[in-house]
């Protein structure tokens, strides 16, 4: 995790700064730039509850969807 003083408009600059030339994509010349607070490691039991779960949303959203573009085409009427 970065620490929160290095947010997304840090990212932003940081891309900005390679693509203008002022840095390159070697890991080696953003290191000094970047202070990582601590790393995390993927949770095995947490990523198969969300496999289970973008299952569930994915058979959810196959039979919902037709019923939206029924409730879009509703409301252009």
């Amino acid at each position: 995790l970065l620490p929160v003083e290095q947010d997304a408009a840090f990212g932003a600059a940081l891309i900005t700064g390679v693509a203008a030339g002022f840095f390159d994509l070697d890991p080696a010349s953003i290191q000094p730039l970047v202070k990582i607070e601590r790393r995390l490691e993927p949770n095995t039991r947490r990523h198969a509850i969300y496999n289970d779960l973008f299952e569930i949303y994915r058979e959810a959203d196959r039979h919902l969807s037709p019923i939206a573009h029924q409730l879009a085409e509703f409301e252009r009427r």
